[in-house]
């Protein structure tokens, strides 16, 4: 069942909201793998829609975190239990890492780079930048000390993302969560369950909080998601003053995700899921096999992104030739 309101782009563009509220579905305590033993995702977000006295309504959205996603899918595991490979132990050895963090970052997928993090953040303006974040003096120190001195990113879910999604934080101790296998299923069966247990279409998206490249700081984003469509069908689009343009290609879910995770926060404040309100969308119901490749609708084309970064490193070195036989200062 899935709303008309939301069904075409046509509909979308006379709809626009001009309010969003967002609700956060708290749970009264840190949630453990036990509780991921004793029930489902589904029923944990049913007992929270309940426990908080929030309502779903036609043309809401349900974002979910990835911890608490994982939790009930198992993921989350006892570090020393991990068996951990030779390969591991002397890549864990040179980069200064727990061997067994990096066994489960090597079973997640190949790493794309690696970042001297604690030496970067360690310079003057580093440093300064770490102190614009902290909330004192005390705090500033505790978090360079919890700096890994390398940083290890891999391209997973049309993200990058740091340590492969292997989080300690609001772990029990010894533990790890890990990112669900498949998000993108684990997202259509809370949007199934919601509808047979609701008898509503509504959309989930599953978030993970990310360190945007060129950004301090950190952002969620959607690394799986069922039940609507993820990018804005408006990629040549006229122009307020009717001209055609490229630009309108909004990753919707994206920015749902973002929305989200402001209330989700990443450290006491317990909301696993939010709801979302007053979104513009379109609602999709797709079988099980493209739901398990949500996010290869946000990747690059197949065969473009080496091509792409070498062009691109060409054309800049070509760039940089070109501004010194001109000459001159940058700028008009």
């Amino acid at each position: 069942m899935i709303p008309s309101k939301c069904a075409t782009p046509a509909a979308l563009k006379q709809s626009r909201r001009a309010t969003i509220h967002v609700f956060p579905l708290t749970v009264p305590r840190p949630l453990v793998p036990e509780d991921g033993q004793r029930q489902t995702l589904s029923d944990c977000v049913l007992a929270a829609l309940r426990d908080n006295g929030v309502s779903i309504q036609p043309g809401d959205v349900l974002c979910i975190s990835s911890k608490v996603a994982g939790l009930h899918e198992g993921r989350m595991v006892q570090l020393d239990q991990i068996t951990v490979s030779r390969r591991a132990r002397w890549l864990a050895w040179i980069f200064r890492k727990d061997p067994h963090k990096m066994e489960l970052i090597l079973r997640a997928g190949p790493v794309t780079a690696v970042v001297p993090m604690r030496r970067i953040m360690k310079k003057r303006s580093g440093a300064q930048a770490v102190e614009r974040l902290s909330t004192d003096p005390e705090t500033r120190k505790q978090a360079m000390d919890l700096l890994d001195r390398f940083e290890v990113f891999t391209v997973m879910h049309a993200a990058f993302i740091n340590e492969a999604g292997i989080d300690m934080m609001n772990s029990p101790s010894g533990h790890v969560s890990q990112l669900p296998e498949s998000p993108g299923l684990t997202a259509r069966s809370v949007r199934l369950a919601l509808r047979e247990s609701l008898g509503l279409h509504v959309p989930v998206i599953i978030t993970d909080t990310v360190a945007p490249i060129g950004r301090l700081g950190t952002v969620d984003v959607a690394i799986g998601f069922s039940g609507l469509v993820p990018v804005e069908r408006k990629l040549i689009a006229e122009d307020l003053f009717g001209g055609l343009g490229p630009g309108g290609g909004t990753i919707v879910v994206d920015s749902i995700a973002a929305v989200a995770g402001v209330l989700m926060g990443q450290t006491t404040e317990r909301t696993p899921a939010v709801l979302v309100r007053g979104c513009d969308y379109i609602a999709e119901d797709l079988d099980p096999s493209e739901d398990e490749r949500c996010m290869e609708r946000l990747t690059y084309p197949r065969g473009t992104a080496a091509p792409g970064v070498v062009l691109s490193v060409l054309c800049t070195l070509w760039y940089r030739l070109a501004s010194l036989v001109v000459g001159g200062q940058n700028g008009p």
